[in-house]
């Protein structure tokens, strides 16, 4: 398999330490940053659920929008899409972008964790 870098353009690669902004935003811009890497044409979507990046993209943007809103979204439901054996890792491992997952993977925990602890 080809091994190429993690599809974020470069001006989009996950920064080590995010900028002062809340916990909401920084969940939304990772949401956004996996969209991102999730619509390169040369993602292999076989192993995941998703028919191709179509589908990605919908199911990402239906989370976004809702965070967006101020609505809730399912803490399991992100938990899953994240998880090691989820959707995005699947498409990264199969498509050659796992190092970019796993950036991507720690950056979601830490904002996610964030975002559990706004709630309350």
């Amino acid at each position: 398999m080809l091994m190429r870098s993690c599809p974020y353009p470069s001006g989009l690669r996950p920064r080590s330490k995010p900028l002062a902004m809340g916990a909401r935003a920084e969940l939304v811009e990772v949401l956004s940053l996996a969209r991102e890497a999730l619509t390169h044409p040369d993602n292999d979507f076989t192993w995941s659920s998703w028919k191709d990046s179509t589908a990605a993209v919908a199911e990402l943007n239906g989370f976004i929008e809702t965070l967006v809103g101020g609505g809730q979204v399912s803490r399991l439901d992100l938990d899953v899409l994240f998880a090691a054996t989820g959707d995005i890792c699947e498409v990264a491992v199969s498509s050659g972008w796992s190092d970019g997952y796993l950036r991507l993977a720690e950056r979601f925990d830490a904002a996610h964790r964030r975002f559990q602890a706004s709630l309350g």
